[in-house]
């Protein structure tokens, strides 16, 4: 086991948890398009993107948008409701999903189910269980069935990679859902498969994610890249 990683996994779930009062509800702050809309992952808040979406703020003047969903929620569930969210929520325009978890999953599923409006510049999923989780079990009730590797959602999403519009990070130090990339992508996956587009981050966890600087970068990236096309 990396100890280190334990550590820093620590630290981000102690910060998770100072964030878990913050963005209660529905909570949208004006700004340039396209919108952001954040959906949080399971046993959380959208308070978890707080320092996320501040960054997106002040650094490129963007509206952002976040709701909270209970635990338990299943991925195809949730994925309904998040849509029905961004279409209440969307005046008009181009916007830009960010899920962490499971919410990486259920924007994934909003597109497969091609429901979202039209718009949408793309969705960067960061630490994504596509191979599922570590231990299912853990999650309660649908969630926790949507989370085994073998269920009907994970391995829809997995049949489908190619065709999704989704940006995927793994983080190498995930210590809450299984390692996917060399099996998805193969054992020399070099980032180079060029029908999905992903990475594999180093020295980072399932929740240090969300503070790692690399994630402000590659979101920055990603929106400017889209806007530029």
């Amino acid at each position: 086991m990396n100890w280190n990683a334990v550590v820093k996994e620590g630290r981000a779930v102690a910060r998770q948890t100072a964030l878990l009062l913050q963005d209660r509800g529905e909570t949208y702050r004006a700004g340039a398009s396209p919108t952001l809309f954040f959906l949080h992952g399971l046993y959380a808040t959208a308070g978890e993107f707080r320092p996320l979406r501040t960054y997106c703020e002040e650094s490129m003047g963007l509206a952002t948008a976040a709701f909270n969903h209970p635990p338990g929620i299943g991925v195809e569930e949730l994925a309904n409701q998040a849509t029905d969210w961004v279409n209440r929520k969307l005046v008009s325009g181009e916007y830009f999903l960010v899920g962490h978890s499971l919410g990486a999953l259920a924007w994934s599923m909003a597109h497969e189910s091609g429901a979202l409006p039209k718009g949408c510049l793309g969705t960067l999923a960061l630490a994504a269980p596509l191979m599922g989780a570590r231990v299912p079990k853990l999650a309660p009730f649908c969630a926790g069935h949507d989370l085994k590797a073998d269920s009907k959602v994970l391995t829809k999403l997995r049949k489908n990679l190619h065709q999704l519009p989704v940006y995927w990070v793994e983080a190498a130090d995930d210590l809450l859902v299984e390692a996917w990339s060399a099996e998805l992508m193969g054992p020399d996956a070099d980032q180079s498969r060029l029908d999905v587009e992903w990475e594999r981050w180093e020295k980072v966890g399932h929740n240090s994610i969300l503070f790692d600087t690399r994630t402000q970068h590659l979101l920055t990236r990603l929106i400017r890249t889209k806007l530029s096309l």
